[in-house]
C-alpha cells in the first residue's frame, strides 16, 4: 500500500512542485522499514533514485525549462499534424520563437524550415 501511494505521489509531483523533498523523505522512510519485500521493491524499481532525480530536476531552472519545452513541443506536433504544410510551418516557427534557447525550440525551427 505504501509503495502504491508513493508511486502515485511521484507521478503527481509535477503538479505539486514543493512535494519533491517530501517524496524523498517518504521513500527513505519506506526503505528503512524492516520488511524485506518493501526494501526490495524500492531498490528494484529505483524509486528513491527517481524521487531524488525528480527533486533535482525541479530545482534546476534550465532542466525544468527544457522539460516544459519538450512537453509543449509534443503538443505542438500533434496540433501541427492536423494543419496543412504551410500553416504547420508557421506554427513551428511561432513555437521556436517562444521557446528559443531550448532543444525543442531548435527542433521546431528545423521543422519550420523543412522543404516539402
Amino acid at each position: 500500500v505504501f509503495v502504491l501511494v508513493i508511486f502515485v505521489c511521484v507521478a503527481c509531483s509535477r503538479f505539486l512542485p514543493s512535494s519533491s523533498p517530501c517524496l524523498v523523505r517518504i521513500m527513505r522512510a519506506v526503505f528503512s522499514q524492516p520488511d524485506p519485500t518493501l526494501r526490495y521493491l524500492v531498490l528494484s524499481h529505483g524509486a528513491l533514485r527517481w524521487a531524488e532525480r525528480l527533486a533535482s530536476v525541479k530545482a534546476d531552472k534550465a532542466l525544468s525549462k527544457e522539460l516544459d519545452a519538450s512537453k509543449a513541443f509534443d503538443k505542438c506536433k500533434k496540433d501541427a499534424a492536423k494543419l496543412a504544410g504551410s500553416k504547420a510551418k508557421v506554427k513551428y516557427a511561432d513555437f521556436a520563437e517562444k521557446w528559443k534557447g531550448t532543444r525543442a525550440g531548435e527542433r521546431a525551427l528545423a521543422l519550420s524550415k523543412k522543404k516539402d
